[in-house]
């Protein structure tokens, strides 16, 4: 069984609820599994057993908060780092996070300035042996659910 693994969801609560019986299975095979969750998803995240701890990340003081979460998890060390809400912080924080496994979802929108940001993302995650899956924005998905989430976490 491996140490520890962390989680960002740093999103919606329904984004959270969508994904929870994912993480939550992902979460037995540790025996230390913490998350950082948004000011939207926090209470229920907070309550939940299968979490060794839960970090705050209030969405509503972004750059100060932002700064302090860098700093709490500069040069941390876990055994699987597993970015479910594909925010630029969440990224950020997967290379400074040390760790044997990274994963993350790329969130693909069909904005210009997001297709580049993609295009580097995608390079960057190559060069550091970072796993990566595309999902599509929240639309695309309903509208195609040959494209869902499940299918996608089931790979993990």
């Amino acid at each position: 069984m491996n140490n520890k693994v962390l989680f960002f969801s740093i999103d919606r609560l329904g984004d959270y609820l969508i994904r929870s019986n994912v993480i939550k299975k992902i979460s037995e095979k540790f025996d230390n599994a913490e998350i950082v969750s948004s000011d939207k998803n926090y209470k229920l995240i907070s309550v939940q057993k299968f979490f060794n701890k839960v970090y705050l990340l209030n969405t509503k003081k972004k750059f100060i908060e932002k700064i302090k979460i860098i700093f709490l998890f500069f040069l941390k060390k876990y055994d699987a780092v597993i970015v479910f809400d594909g925010k630029r912080i969440s990224n950020i924080l997967l290379f400074l996070v040390r760790s044997n496994f990274k994963y993350t979802f790329v969130y693909k929108k069909k904005e210009f300035s997001n297709l580049i940001y993609i295009k580097f993302l995608t390079f960057i995650y190559d060069l550091f042996n970072i796993k990566y899956e595309f999902l599509y924005n929240r639309a695309n998905i309903e509208n195609d659910f040959s494209d869902n989430y499940p299918k996608k976490y089931k790979k993990l």
